[in-house]
């Protein structure tokens, strides 16, 4: 597996025109999976949210966050649809609201305030602030969730991941944005030091050519030969489940991971 220092390889760009330069020897195939809103899922199972729970898992959780900032729930049907096809009148205009409220949850869920919103939003403070109250409307417990760990940790010190690892937080850097970071992207790093495991070893104890080359986020990349194609990515979609189940128990793997394969790292997914 490549050490990710000099260069750090988890800062490789998620574009296409950077990985396509990652290739497969002669007579090898690249099968790369990711944990699907990796960091929402977590968030939704840490803190109970059931609705969230819903869109992440079978839902459409950014477009559903867009008809809720926007205020397109008697619109809702024209806007699954128009963001499904690139022909629609309005592809451009929901599509851009749509990754203006992907980019709007996942800032607020580590603890953005008004003024950073805003700026991913492109509107006021006093706007961002309404937002914010929408969101929080429709998500209610995973929004709360940063102010149960902010007492947590501002109580004990310590802020708990879903697996039971705990980090201490000095006092001075006791605010709502680590209150809300640390527990999310902790768990969420524990999924994936559980995935590497389970795939290293699994890729040891393998039958058939398969190698573990690089993680990058919530990216596992494996290196095999095109006849195992297939088995390589359902070995890969069963560990990175496995995984998820080592730190979220009795919860479901539905839509979590899906694997793709190719002659390079961006023909792969």
């Amino acid at each position: 597996m490549v050490h990710n220092s000099n260069p750090n390889l988890q800062n490789i760009p998620r574009s296409k025109v950077v990985r396509r330069s990652f290739v497969a020897p002669p007579g090898t195939v690249m099968v790369v999976a990711d944990y699907s809103g990796v960091e929402l899922r977590v968030l939704a199972e840490m803190s109970g949210d059931e609705k969230l729970k819903q869109d992440v898992i079978y839902g459409n959780v950014h477009a559903e966050s867009a008809i809720t900032l926007y205020e397109l729930q008697r619109k809702r049907d024209e806007f699954m649809a128009s963001i499904a096809d690139n022909t629609h009148p309005l592809y451009a205009k929901h599509t851009e609201m749509r990754s203006k409220a992907k980019a709007f949850s996942f800032q607020l869920t580590y603890g953005a305030g008004n003024a950073a919103l805003a700026v991913v939003l492109r509107c006021s403070d006093e706007e961002a602030g309404e937002f914010v109250a929408k969101w929080a409307e429709r998500y209610s417990k995973a929004y709360n969730f940063r102010y149960q760990m902010y007492d947590l940790m501002n109580l004990s010190g310590f802020l708990e991941c879903a697996s039971g690892r705990t980090i201490y937080v000095n006092r001075n850097d006791r605010t709502i944005p680590v209150a809300s970071n640390y527990p999310i992207q902790g768990s969420a790093g524990d999924v994936m030091y559980r995935a590497i495991a389970r795939m290293q070893q699994a890729a040891d104890e393998c039958r058939f050519p398969v190698s573990l080359l690089n993680t990058v986020h919530d990216e596992l990349l494996l290196l095999t030969e095109p006849q195992y194609e297939t088995a390589a990515k359902n070995l890969l979609e069963k560990q990175m489940k496995l995984a998820w189940l080592d730190i979220f128990p009795g919860t479901s793997t539905d839509n979590l991971v899906e694997a793709g394969a190719g002659a390079s790292w961006a023909s792969a997914k």
